[in-house]
């Protein structure tokens, strides 16, 4: 038994993968219940009540539907905010993830700077892709060399 708050809590995929994915779950003999509202999703279920299998489309097309718009308002703000700064009009930093693990952030004059070490692995990564050099080829010559994209995950500095 799997149980999610709610069906759409599954995936926030497209419906048709959304649905998919939620047959492949019943297929394997899972039964899934939603908590909010006491639904059970299995092979005999969905064989009495072949509805409750639209009614779980209709949920996960809702639930794509305000994930997709989420998304799309996020990255609306991301490219005002950019546009801001290349405009001269917003000097806020700009979030969206994690800062480069080549640059540190000064707080005091919020500022990037960049870490030399990480940003000379930068420069080298790009310039062997320019002239060709695969993934691995370049990770190689970063090793060879001593140096690294990454600061391994740990915080900056």
């Amino acid at each position: 038994m799997l149980i999610a708050e709610g069906i759409d809590c599954l995936s926030r995929a497209e419906p048709i993968q959304a649905q998919a994915q939620l047959a492949q779950i019943i297929n394997a003999g899972i039964t899934v219940v939603t908590a909010s509202d006491g639904r059970e999703y299995n092979r005999a279920g969905l064989k009495a009540q072949p509805m409750d299998l639209v009614y779980s489309l209709l949920v996960m097309i809702r639930a794509h539907e305000e994930s997709d718009t989420k998304s799309k308002r996020v990255r609306a703000a991301i490219d005002r905010q950019c546009k801001g700064w290349q405009d001269g009009t917003w000097r806020g930093v700009v979030r969206n993830g994690k800062d480069p693990s080549w640059t540190t952030l000064d707080p005091t004059t919020k500022t990037f700077h960049l870490v030399p070490e990480r940003a000379e692995a930068v420069k080298l990564a790009i310039r062997m892709f320019r002239d060709g050099h695969g993934a691995v080829r370049i990770m190689r010559a970063l090793a060879e060399q001593g140096l690294q994209l990454t600061n391994g995950g740990n915080p900056a500095g």
